[in-house]
């Protein structure tokens, strides 16, 4: 993966490419992270989000964020979340990565090679 800053805390974070919300959770490591399986077999992964109700805290645990719940089609641009500084991480950023096939068992490749 990569990260990337903002312009601060609360920038917002967009959907790289068209999808469907597999995951929209907290992780320990992650923080407040989203998910998402694309139509062309990859993942993408969006990490260190500010939670559904603005803090950077392990708080609610569910399975939806501010702007998107897990099953629901997002588009390519279309506002997913907010930066933020949750899980093990020392400043606003975000940790973007792609998957071939589900994250964690299946190759990570550097984003940078993509755009």
């Amino acid at each position: 993966g990569v990260d990337i800053c903002g312009t601060g805390r609360g920038s917002p974070i967009s959907a790289a490419r068209a999808g469907v919300v597999v995951k929209a959770t907290y992780n320990s490591s992650l923080g407040y992270y989203v998910t998402i399986k694309h139509d062309n077999g990859y993942y993408t992964q969006y990490a260190h989000m500010i939670s559904t109700t603005g803090s950077d805290k392990a708080g609610g645990l569910g399975s939806h964020t501010k702007y998107v719940k897990v099953g629901q089609r997002v588009e390519a641009k279309q506002q997913i979340g907010e930066m933020g500084n949750s899980g093990n991480s020392f400043g606003v950023h975000l940790h973007f990565e792609i998957w071939n096939g589900v994250p964690y068992q299946a190759t990570c490749f550097n984003p940078l090679q993509f755009y």
